[in-house]
């Protein structure tokens, strides 16, 4: 009897080991498959979530004339990025949740086919809407540093900050003002935009939005940083800070991609979503 039980015992030892084990390399795969520049399908407590609206048509997939973009998007920053706004559009059902929007140049359906979709979201008219709760790594003053090809901007607390669009789709806001394009180079886009200071004190948790959207089609590509005023940065031949990519986990690159220049070194933000 008992040789009986050590035989069921063992048994049921060597079956969990192997589905545990099992277990662990299937969720291990799945980060591995499910993590795109615009990030990924697995729930982390420390990214952005980020939604995917298509500005050409509605909830029931029913046309909608989208080719006013850029005063779509204006209006919504207008009217203090109120989401309501927004959802008369089509909204993709499952989010990415994201630690940074440094995407480099791509092309535009990569959006609709990290969120799945791209069988009926053409790569055109759409907007990625990332928004969370976060923490600075300490207290100071900070701008954000950005651009994209063809839209971004930063809201924190529900103002705009920065407003970072390709020089050829600008957004006709009436209520907010087009940033400087003060920031660092990049190649075939054009100098980034720096955005409006903004203070934060130890352990205070702010309400982040981030929008990154694609007009015409095409290309696409966004990037954006994080600055701290009275730091010391690491200078580019021209004299301009090399600045650390706003994150809020481990930084993630693709390989043969090309880059601007950001700092090496990374500078978490807490993400509290």
């Amino acid at each position: 009897m008992n040789t009986i039980i050590q035989g069921i015992f063992h048994s049921a030892t060597a079956f969990c080991v192997v589905f545990f084990c099992g277990l662990a390399f299937l969720r291990g795969a799945e980060t591995t498959t499910s993590r795109t520049l615009f990030g990924s399908k697995l729930h982390t407590e420390s990214a952005l979530i980020g939604t995917l609206y298509d500005l050409k048509q509605d909830q029931k997939k029913r046309s909608k004339y989208g080719w006013d973009y850029p005063k779509i998007i204006a209006k919504f920053l207008d009217n203090g990025w109120d989401e309501s706004y927004l959802n008369q559009y089509y909204k993709v059902t499952d989010p990415l949740y994201a630690t940074q929007i440094f995407v480099p140049k791509i092309s535009a359906k990569a959006a609709p086919d990290a969120f799945g979709v791209s069988d009926f979201v053409k790569p055109r008219l759409w907007v990625v809407h990332y928004k969370g709760q976060v923490a600075a790594p300490q207290g100071g003053v900070y701008r954000f540093v950005g651009i994209a090809d063809d839209t971004l901007a930063v809201a924190v607390n529900g103002k705009t900050v920065l407003v970072g669009c390709h020089a050829g789709s600008q957004l006709p806001t009436k209520k907010i003002r087009q940033h400087p394009r003060l920031g660092p180079s990049v190649r075939r886009i054009g100098k980034a935009s720096t955005g409006d200071w903004f203070e934060v004190d130890n352990g205070e948790v702010i309400d982040l939005d981030v929008i990154v959207g694609e007009f015409p089609g095409g290309n696409f590509a966004a990037f954006l940083w994080i600055e701290q005023k009275g730091r010391t940065y690491q200078k580019d031949k021209k004299g301009r800070n090399i600045l650390p990519i706003f994150q809020t986990g481990p930084r993630y690159l693709q390989a043969n991609k090309e880059y601007p220049k950001f700092s090496s070194k990374e500078e978490i933000w807490k993400c509290l979503q």
